[in-house]
C-alpha cells in the first residue's frame, strides 16, 4: 500500500510539473529561486532476464529531483532514487544489479556569466573523458579566453545510477576485482579544450590522476566536418599514456601502458554510422575506466586490458521522431584469446514523456579481464524490458 501511494505521488507531481520546465530566466531573490524551481523525476518498471553469470530480477524504479533557479549566479539541486524489488532469479541477484536507495545529487552550483567561470560542489553529474555518471566532489571551469576552456574535476566517490543498473557511491577500485592500493581520496582530472579558430577541430590535452593507482596524461582531437549540408563526418584521435603508481602493481607490470584510439563516423538523416579501433600495449590501461568512459559500449570488459586490440562498429537511428534504435559490436583481441561483445537497444516513445523499450547485451569473455559489473562475470547474455514515465 505504501509503495502504491509513492508511485501515485510521483505521477501526480509529474502531471503538475511536466509542462513547466525550468528556463534560464534568473530569480529575483533566493526565495523566488526556490519557489519557482523545477521538480522532475520518473516512475518505471524494469525486467532483466539473464543467461549464465549475470543476474535476473525485476523492479520498480522511482526518482524525484529538484533544481532551483539561479540567483546572483547560484543554484541548488537534489535528487533521490528508490528501487523496490519485485523478484529475483536466485537469492542475491537483485543486489548484484541494483541498490534499494541512493541520493545521487545534492549540490550547489555557481556560474559567473560575465567573467565566464563557475564551479559545482557536492553530489552531481559529471561528463569528463574518464569521469562520468554521478560523482561526489568538486569541479571548476573557466572560459574567459576565446576558444579555450579550462577545467578541473575531483571525484571522491562515483555512483552508477540508471534504470537498468545502480551502484551506491564507491571509492575508486572498491568494486573492481584485484584492487591494489590503499588510496581512497578519489580521482583528479585536469583538461584544456582548444577550439581551433576557423576550423572544425578541437584539441583536448588532459591529465588523469588516481594516486596509488595510475597517472594518465593524454591528448584527444575531435573533427566535426560537414561533407554536404546533410552529411557530417565526425572523427576522433585519442592518445593516452598510462603509468602505474602502485609499487605492487609496478612489480607485476613493468611495461609501459596507454591507449591509442581512432574512430570515424557519419551522421546523415537521423542515422549515425561509424567504427573505430582501440589499442592498449603490453602495459594496458586497466581500471582507467573505473569512474566512467566514452566508448560506444556499456560493458568494456577487455577493452583496456593488457595488450588488447579492439576493432568495433556501431549504428544508431531515429525513426519518425519516436523510435530510437542502437546497435554495436566489438572484438577485443588479447594474445590467444578474445572478448566478443554485442549490444542492441530499441526505444519507443508512443506519447510524450512515456518510453517503452527493450535491449540485449552479449559478452563472451574467456579471459581474466575484469568487469565493472561484477567479479568473475565470464560469459553471459542479458535481455531487458522496461517502461518509464518521466516528468
Amino acid at each position: 500500500m505504501k509503495l502504491g501511494k509513492l508511485v501515485f505521488v510521483c505521477l501526480a507531481v509529474g502531471l503538475l510539473q511536466g509542462a513547466d520546465k525550468l528556463n534560464d530566466a534568473p530569480a529575483s531573490s533566493f526565495q523566488d529561486s526556490f519557489a519557482r524551481g523545477l521538480i522532475y523525476g520518473h516512475a518505471g518498471l524494469f525486467f532483466q532476464q539473464s543467461i549464465n553469470n549475470a543476474p535476473t530480477y525485476g523492479d520498480i524504479n522511482l526518482s524525484l529531483g529538484y533544481e532551483s533557479r539561479r540567483f546572483i549566479g547560484y543554484k541548488f539541486g537534489a535528487e533521490m532514487w528508490l528501487i523496490p524489488k519485485l523478484y529475483e532469479g536466485v537469492v542475491g541477484d537483485f543486489r548484484r544489479g541494483q541498490t534499494y536507495f541512493e541520493m545521487p545529487q545534492l549540490y550547489a552550483d555557481y556560474r559567473n556569466q560575465y567573467e565566464r567561470f563557475g564551479g559545482t560542489i557536492g553530489r552531481y553529474k559529471m561528463d569528463e573523458e574518464w569521469i562520468t555518471h554521478y560523482n561526489e566532489g568538486l569541479s571548476l571551469e573557466y572560459e574567459g579566453v576565446p576558444n579555450l576552456s579550462l577545467a578541473f574535476a575531483w571525484s571522491l566517490r562515483n555512483a552508477y545510477i540508471t534504470n537498468y543498473y545502480s551502484q551506491n557511491y564507491s571509492v575508486f577500485g572498491q568494486y573492481q576485482s584485484g584492487k591494489v592500493g590503499s588510496w581512497t581520496g578519489g580521482a583528479f582530472y585536469f583538461r584544456a579544450t582548444l577550439s581551433v579558430p576557423q576550423a572544425p577541430l578541437t584539441l583536448t590535452p588532459y591529465i588523469y590522476l588516481v594516486p596509488d593507482f595510475f597517472v594518465a596524461p593524454g591528448l584527444k582531437g575531435e573533427l566535426n566536418l560537414p561533407i554536404t549540408p546533410k552529411v557530417l563526418f565526425r572523427g576522433i584521435i585519442h592518445l593516452t599514456s598510462y603509468v602505474e603508481l602502485n609499487n605492487e602493481r609496478k612489480a607485476l607490470n613493468s611495461n609501459g601502458g596507454g591507449v591509442i584510439w581512432a574512430e570515424g563516423g557519419v551522421h546523415w538523416a537521423g542515422i549515425r554510422l561509424g567504427g573505430g579501433i582501440i589499442n592498449t600495449p603490453a602495459g594496458g590501461a586497466i581500471y582507467i575506466d573505473g569512474f566512467g568512459q566514452h566508448t560506444p559500449f556499456e560493458r568494456t570488459d577487455g577493452i583496456f586490458y593488457y595488450n588488447s586490440t579492439t576493432p568495433y562498429a556501431f549504428i544508431s537511428t531515429n525513426l519518425w521522431n519516436y523510435v530510437d534504435v542502437y546497435g554495436a559490436f566489438r572484438m577485443s583481441i588479447m594474445d590467444t584469446q578474445s572478448v566478443l561483445n554485442w549490444e542492441g537497444r530499441l526505444d519507443i516513445t508512443p506519447i510524450q514523456n512515456v518510453r517503452i523499450g527493450a535491449s540485449a547485451i552479449g559478452v563472451n569473455n574467456p579471459t581474466a579481464a575484469p568487469s565493472r559489473f561484477g567479479s568473475n562475470m565470464g560469459s553471459y547474455t542479458i535481455f531487458r524490458g522496461y517502461v518509464e514515465y518521466s516528468f
